[in-house]
């Protein structure tokens, strides 16, 4: 184990170790190699439970890099929406809400964009219930009084990180106090 900060591993060296793992390597001869407490070996491999994850991939629907870079010369090119979408056989509605997602048409840039989209198609995305704010209850509680049960279990814990609030149940009728 090297002395001093502790750096996390690459990609590389992840993929590295899932190989390790699948050949019937200890997590102690794993963090040997790469000069790591098998502590922090295990922290890559127990969430996944030991299997490892299946290669990311983008949809077939989703803009290419090439795609992006054909959006940026139209841009660049003072050619209309509809054009660049023409060319790129897409929806005008794509290209548009492409360029306005990524900046619009001063800011857009394929690169950044690309990597910007890249990052938004990981999982798991925060819900809706956490990203409204800490008032989600008191909206509810304005639109329909005891008729709506609200699922809060997974975004209690972010609720109540970012913005204090207490859940002590998973499922509450809105309306009524929580013990």
């Amino acid at each position: 184990m090297r002395p001093g900060k502790r750096f996390g591993l690459s990609a590389i060296e992840k993929s590295d170790i899932w190989c390790r793992w699948k050949a019937g390597e200890s997590l102690h001869e794993i963090g040997r190699a790469f000069d790591k407490p098998h502590s922090s070996i295990r922290c890559l491999l127990l969430p996944r439970g030991g299997i490892p994850p299946a290669a990311r991939r983008r949809s077939r629907l989703a803009l290419t890099l090439a795609e992006r870079e054909d959006i940026s010369r139209g841009i660049a090119s003072d050619s209309p929406l509809r054009e660049i979408a023409q060319r790129l056989d897409r929806a005008a509605s794509t290209v548009s809400r492409e360029i306005s997602r990524h900046g619009g048409r001063p800011a857009y840039r394929a690169h950044v964009a690309d990597d910007h989209a890249w990052d938004l198609a990981l999982r798991p995305k925060k819900c809706l219930q956490a990203s409204t704010g800490p008032n989600i209850l008191e909206r509810l509680q304005r639109t329909s009084k005891n008729c709506l049960l609200v699922r809060v279990s997974r975004c209690g814990d972010h609720l109540q990180k970012r913005y204090g609030l207490e859940i002590k149940t998973a499922m509450h009728r809105i309306g009524e106090e929580v013990d």
